[in-house]
C-alpha cells in the first residue's frame, strides 16, 4: 500500500525534482519511498520509487491501475537498509523521463501519458509496521 501528499505546486511541465530520503531504524524488502510527479490530479500521474533492498521503479498510476514503465529494478548506486540516506531525482523534459539515484542517471524512458502537473512524496509498507522514512529536504529545478 502507498500513501501520497502532493504539494501546492501545479503545472510544472519540464523540470528536476529531487529529495534526500533518510530511512528509519526498520528498512527491508520493498518498504519503499519516492514521489509522485506530474500529478494532474492528486490521483494519478507518476510514480517513482526507491525500495529499502535497493531497487528502483517507474510507473504510471491512473487513479486504479498500475502500468509500469520500468519494473522493479536492482542498483548498487542506491544505499540499501536502514539507517540510510539516499537522493532520489527524476528529470522530466518533454516525454522523456530519467530516474538518478544520489545524483547519477539509472534510466531513462519515454512516455507521452502526462505532460505536466504536481508532486507529492511517497511512502508504502510493504515488510516493516510503522515503515518511516525522513525526508531532508525537496527541491525542483524548471527547466
Amino acid at each position: 500500500i502507498e500513501e501520497w501528499g502532493i504539494s501546492r505546486v501545479s503545472g510544472l511541465k519540464d523540470f528536476y525534482l529531487e529529495g534526500n530520503f533518510i530511512t528509519g531504524e526498520t528498512c527491508s524488502g520493498l518498504d519503499r519511498y519516492g514521489f509522485l510527479f506530474r500529478a494532474p490530479q492528486p490521483t494519478e500521474g507518476y510514480v517513482v520509487n526507491f525500495s529499502c533492498d535497493g531497487h528502483y521503479r517507474l510507473y504510471i498510476w491512473d487513479g486504479s491501475q498500475y502500468n509500469p514503465l520500468l519494473p522493479w529494478t536492482f542498483s548498487t548506486l542506491i544505499n540499501k537498509g536502514a539507517n540510510q540516506k539516499n537522493t532520489l531525482g527524476i528529470s522530466a523534459v518533454g516525454n522523456v523521463l530519467t530516474v538518478y539515484a544520489n545524483r547519477t542517471p539509472l534510466a531513462t524512458v519515454s512516455d507521452d501519458s502526462y505532460s505536466n502537473g504536481g508532486f507529492g512524496l511517497l511512502i508504502g509498507s510493504a515488510e516493516t509496521s510503522n515503515f518511516t522514512v525522513l525526508v531532508e529536504e525537496v527541491a525542483f529545478w524548471q527547466k
